[in-house]
């Protein structure tokens, strides 16, 4: 019994040493320019996103990686009631006959990416992806108060996939840490956002969808070791 788990701990032990690690630091967006209701957040319908990936080999060609990102676009809107006011001269200039709305999302990944050896020092890499986003659509004088009390905030969860192809460039060797940049170029797929006031009667109130599909693209840089 003692042999055999000691072989256990040394098998084991030998699997975790050959594997090869890998940490990004990523900014991505999604182009959704489909969607009428993003495009009154953010004109050009896009959502960017910050944060982070971390990867484990699995083989020779496939990795296992999750990530964590996060994201905020936002706007001012004003009054039209001020604005179809004659006696205003500068309404646009007048924060006071505005509020401001954002949306932001805490989005969470999972999934596999192969790669080929195309030369010493480049991978053309395919990725696929689970994704969960957390997201808050809040709406106040100002959202970004830290603690302040926000007028309007919805929350909800939208599931979803992602699949991209790219290039991973190995830079230089530090003490056995490979410093790497690389590129995605694909597609993302989220359910529709819908939130609803769930505070105002006691059936929900629905306040409208936000869809997120389109072109993803994502640049990274970080470290395999």
């Amino acid at each position: 019994m003692k042999t055999l788990i000691l072989t256990t701990l040394m098998t084991f032990a030998s699997s975790a040493q050959a594997r090869e690690w890998k940490i990004t630091a990523d900014s991505n967006v999604i182009d959704a320019p489909h969607d009428s209701t993003l495009d009154l957040i953010d004109y050009r319908g896009r959502l960017p996103a910050a944060g982070f990936t971390v990867g484990m080999s699995l083989n020779d060609r496939m990795s296992a990686v999750v990530g964590f990102h996060t994201g905020t676009i936002g706007t001012v809107m004003y009054s039209p009631t001020a604005a179809e006011n004659e006696e205003e001269e500068d309404v646009w200039g007048d924060t006071s006959e505005s509020f401001q709305i954002a949306l932001r999302t805490h989005q969470l990944s999972a999934g596999t990416r192969w790669h080929w050896d195309l030369a010493e020092r480049l991978k053309p890499t395919a990725t696929t992806k689970v994704l969960l986003s957390h997201n808050r659509l809040s709406m106040d004088e100002n959202v970004d108060l830290e603690g302040s009390e926000v007028a309007v905030r919805y929350g909800t969860l939208s599931p979803g996939l992602s699949a991209a192809v790219g290039l991973e460039y190995t830079s230089f060797n530090i003490q056995g840490a490979r410093m790497i940049v690389g590129g995605d170029l694909g597609y993302a797929y989220y359910m529709p956002m819908n939130f609803q006031d769930s505070d105002s009667a006691d059936e929900p109130i629905d306040i409208g969808s936000i869809k997120v599909n389109g072109l993803f693209a994502q640049i990274s840089i970080g470290t395999r070791f």
